[in-house]
């Protein structure tokens, strides 16, 4: 069935892994101006209210960095995907422990991507800054963690079902 606890298990990760678009990943204060900045995969312009691509503070041409946000923002939107996938898969439950063993996979390598995007990125040369982390590199650990509960609610609803038709 769909209401099972594994099943908010997923939806909780699907709603931190939205959450971690648009939650900083890193604080940045620029120690000679006092201007501050935060990076985040996604970000709403001030000036124009529209979505963009956070690429590196202060250096624009950052390729490495641009690259890692659409990185990071395709692998999220694949684990979303097949979290979501994952929940309308109730009824095959080898399916569905496939399925979540392939986004815990996933979740592990975005996790180590947010982590390398914590800390590579660096502003343009001449700029004397202070980094502040943020909990929002962390959120895709959290979400690893809440696909690992639903799996093990699906592996005890498996087993359960196995001991059932044993029984019979």
């Amino acid at each position: 069935m769909i209401q099972r606890i594994q099943s908010l298990y997923f939806l909780l990760a699907i709603v931190i892994l939205v959450g971690f678009l648009f939650v900083p990943i890193v604080h940045i204060v620029d120690t000679v101006s006092g201007l501050k900045a935060s990076l985040s995969v996604f970000y709403i312009d001030p000036v124009t209210n529209a979505f963009s691509i956070r690429s590196a503070w202060g250096n624009d041409s950052d390729f490495f960095s641009d690259a890692l946000s659409y990185i990071l923002l395709g692998e999220v939107f694949s684990t979303t995907f097949l979290l979501i996938f994952t929940i309308l898969m109730f009824k095959d439950r080898a399916k569905q422990l496939l399925f979540s063993k392939v986004v815990m996979l996933l979740l592990s390598v975005l996790s180590v991507l947010s982590l390398v995007y914590l800390f590579t990125v660096k502003p343009s040369e001449g700029i004397e800054v202070d980094y502040v982390r943020s909990y929002g590199a962390f959120f895709p650990i959290f979400a690893l963690i809440a696909t690992y509960f639903g799996y093990k609610g699906v592996k005890s609803d498996d087993e359960l079902i196995k001991s059932a038709d044993r029984i019979r």
